[in-house]
């Protein structure tokens, strides 16, 4: 196996496809830490070999990412850390305002049916 090149951190945050593909890299190495084969990883996962292959290459979709974190318990871990951590009040108070708009909540904190 290749060593991969040792990256900077702060480099891998820059730019989404370095993210992705440390992202990838970290599912391939928990699959390998767990002694699976890519076989055994993608059924437990429902996902076919080659979609679990693009994964671990930091490539592959939104929802085969999901199963593979269901299969593994990780959906709340993930959905807590794709949350919007506001920076200031006045991002908070956006936040809060869609939350309440995708309840059905109106803007006087009131269930609004028609919405």
């Amino acid at each position: 196996m290749q060593n991969a090149p040792k990256r900077n951190p702060e480099a891998l945050l820059m730019r989404p496809e370095h993210l992705a593909e440390g992202l990838g890299h970290a599912l391939r190495l928990g699959r390998e830490a767990r002694g699976e084969t890519l076989t055994q990883s993608a059924k437990a996962a429902g996902l076919t070999v080659a979609a679990l292959r693009n994964l671990e290459r930091g490539r592959g979709t939104m929802v085969d990412l999901v199963r593979l974190s269901a299969s593994r318990g990780f959906t709340v871990p993930l959905w807590h850390a794709l949350q919007p951590q506001p920076r200031t009040l006045e991002e908070l108070d956006r936040v809060e305002k869609s939350r309440m708009l995708d309840r059905g909540v109106g803007p006087g904190g009131y269930f609004d049916a028609a919405g």
